[in-house]
């Protein structure tokens, strides 16, 4: 819900002025019904060309829409990166610790997937 809010609340704010809480469920119904194709990770580029395209449809110039697009995915993603690196500070934990530990069980599964996996099960 706070991703719809956060969504009509700049939309508002792009100047879109017939977005009606309709029209905001349906950018929202399209922008993540597009998220479902395979892309980058956090969607960069997929999510500003849904974005742009869904309020190309009210009229929204199209730099006002990548702008828009652009500082939504900006306010999503910076505060849950800042706290997560905040946790990781408290918690003591350093990024290089996080990489090994993501390889050893990557290489873990590989392995025991692949069937060269030579530990005990």
């Amino acid at each position: 819900m706070a991703r719809f809010q956060t969504l009509h609340i700049l939309v508002y704010c792009a100047r879109c002025r017939n977005a009606g809480v309709l029209h905001t469920f349906q950018d929202c119904y399209r922008v993540n019904f597009g998220l479902a194709i395979p892309s980058t990770p956090g969607f960069v580029g997929v999510f500003e060309a849904l974005t742009r395209a869904s309020l190309a449809i009210y009229g929204v110039p199209a730099a006002a829409a990548i702008s828009f697009a652009v500082a939504y995915h900006f306010c999503s993603y910076a505060p849950l990166t800042v706290i997560g690196l905040w946790s990781l500070t408290r918690a003591r934990i350093r990024m290089s610790e996080v990489q090994e530990e993501v390889h050893e069980r990557v290489s873990g599964a590989v392995q025991r997937l692949t069937g060269t996996y030579q530990g005990t099960l």
